[in-house]
This record gives structure tokens, sequence and C-alpha cells, in this order.
């Protein structure tokens, strides 16, 4: 088992992570989803198991800046939400939130999929 899932919903893309998080991990699974015909231009949600180990803060920046090769250089219509119930990593989320105002697109954090799935909607 790859520790992730990927589906291709009718309107978004929706990525399930079920093992600890480093920045290779996360890598290898974000060319995954980079793989997806415009996924630049499609909705998606990173939905996080309980108990796993989300990335450190120190490893934030490497991954924004491998995000930003994947994307045009201009603002794209799309909106990517993180979804944690655990408490640490829900806390990961809402720090990388905060830390990824630059990027092409809008991202918000979550601890409910309901809540998460209505805005990636709105």
């Amino acid at each position: 088992m790859p520790g992730y899932e990927i589906h291709h919903k009718a309107k978004h893309i929706e990525v399930h992570i079920t093992q600890d998080l480093t920045p290779e991990f996360f890598t290898e699974v974000l060319g995954k989803v980079a793989r997806i015909k415009d996924f630049q231009y499609e909705n998606t949600m990173w939905l996080f198991a309980r108990d796993i180990k989300p990335l450190s803060l120190s490893d934030f920046g490497w991954i924004l800046n491998t995000i930003r090769m994947l994307y045009p250089d201009h603002p794209v219509d799309k909106k990517s939400a993180l979804v944690a119930n655990d408490n640490l990593v829900k806390i990961a989320t809402q720090a990388f939130e905060q830390a990824a105002a630059s990027l092409p697109y809008t991202l918000r954090a979550f601890s409910k999929y309901e809540d998460a799935l209505a805005w990636l909607n709105a």
C-alpha cells in the first residue's frame, strides 16, 4: 500500500494521505497528482489520516517551491482544501495555509470534510 490514494471526482481531485509526511513522500504524491490532465485548474482536497506525522515547519519552504514549479506564474482559478481533524496535523495544516499565501491559487485548512467540500464547490 503506497500510503495514499488519489480519486478524480466530478468537481475536484481528492488525495487521501495515510502515512507520515516527509518532503520526499509529499513530492511523490504531488507528482502523481500532477499527471492528471489539467490538474493545475482543478480544485483539490487533501485529506490527512489521524495520527500521521505532519511535515515540519522547516519543510514548508521547500514544499512551496516544489508546488510553484508546477503552476503558471499567474494566478489560477483553483482552490485547494487541507482537511485534518487530528490536533497536531490540523495545527500543521493551518500553519501551511498561512505559509501558502503566495501560491497562485487559494488554499484553506479545514477540520471537517463537509466544510471543505462546500467551500470547494462555492
